[in-house]
């Protein structure tokens, strides 16, 4: 059992140290690489705990379902509490709405905006949203290389998961695009654009696509 490995027993021990770093001295983009490592450990922390610890009971199983360890699951780091869903709404997109919401989660005052990141839709790519499994984990080591090791996760997740039935003139895309519209665009001409910037698998070209979009020829399916 995973929660009982000495392994996991060093990592808890690990991320208890956490509230002691100092976040200070670390750049922008170091900032932004820290809690997109942070945020990926966290996230599969939290999967744990939810499988090794499930409520009984009819009304805690009801319970589970409205459940979100991205609201109440969270670390201290830097003397600071940071949610799953704070690290990738409030500092990995910028402080971005969550979808759904009405407002930001981090709002004037708060200390932790000193750390938000440069809004960058990539990073949507691993930062998975619950219940959702992390196709893979990417630890990433070097600062110099974290831009173009983002590009190439989005660039295979993009070519692996977009596809076009030019037979019925479906254009399948993960929902993914759909929740974070505001990311990637707002449009869906604009998605299809920023898409087709890492769709480096693709026969048909970005605007031989717009076309069919404009004429009709062409449906969008979300899934």
């Amino acid at each position: 059992e995973i929660d009982k490995s000495e392994l996991f027993e060093q990592y808890l021990s690990i991320a208890a140290e956490l509230q002691n770093v100092s976040l200070n001295s670390l750049s922008r983009t170091e900032k932004t690489v820290f809690f997109a490592n942070i945020y990926q450990s966290m996230y599969v922390h939290s999967l744990i705990e939810e499988l090794v610890d499930p409520p009984p009971g009819f009304i805690a199983k009801l319970l589970t379902l409205v459940k979100k360890p991205s609201f109440n699951f969270y670390y201290q780091i830097a003397g600071q509490r940071f949610s799953l869903w704070e690290i990738k709404h409030g500092i990995l997109r910028g402080n971005k709405k969550p979808p759904g919401y009405l407002t930001k989660l981090l709002v004037k005052g708060d200390h932790r905006i000193q750390h938000m990141a440069k809004p960058e839709p990539k990073i949507l790519f691993v930062t998975p949203d619950y219940p959702d499994l992390p196709e893979e984990l990417e630890v990433f080591k070097d600062m110099k290389s974290f831009e173009s090791d983002l590009k190439r996760i989005c660039e295979n997740y993009v070519n692996r998961a977009i596809c076009f039935d030019d037979s019925n003139g479906e254009l399948a895309i993960p929902k993914l695009f759909q929740t974070y519209k505001e990311d990637f665009g707002k449009t869906d001409q604009a998605i299809v654009k920023w898409i087709w910037k890492n769709h480096t698998s693709s026969e048909y070209t970005v605007d031989e696509i717009l076309k069919g979009l404009r004429k009709k020829n062409i449906l969008i399916r979300y899934s």
